[in-house]
C-alpha cells in the first residue's frame, strides 16, 4: 500500500472498542496520539485453552498478539529510507 499513487488513511476499530466510538470522540482520540506510535502486547492467558492441559515445558509458553497504530507520516518515511529499517531490525524489532 505504500507504493500506491495517492494517500491513504486507514482506522481500525476493534470488536472490544464497545461502546463503539463516535467520529469526534475518534477524531478526538488521534489528535490527542499526536502522531505517537502506540501499542499494546498482551500475555498469554492461561483460560484461553478451555481446560486443556498445559503441559511441562523447559520453555514459557507464550500466545500473544500485538496490535499497534503506527502514523502514516512514520510509515512514508521508513519507507522513504530503507537505512531506517535495518536500524530497527538489528535491535531486535521484527
Amino acid at each position: 500500500m505504500n507504493y500506491m499513487y495517492y494517500a491513504w488513511e486507514e482506522k481500525q476499530l476493534a470488536g472490544v472498542d464497545v461502546p463503539l466510538k463516535t467520529n469526534l470522540e475518534m477524531v478526538e482520540i488521534f489528535k490527542r496520539w499526536n502522531n505517537t506510535v502506540n501499542s499494546e502486547f498482551a500475555m498469554f492467558q492461561p483460560e484461553r485453552l478451555l481446560g486443556k492441559r498445559i503441559q511441562d515445558s523447559p520453555l514459557p509458553l507464550f500466545k500473544s498478539s500485538l496490535c499497534a497504530a503506527v502514523p502514516r507520516k512514520t510509515i512514508d518515511k521508513l519507507v522513504k529510507n530503507f537505512s531506517q529499517w535495518n536500524t530497527i531490525l538489528r535491535n531486535g524489532v521484527r
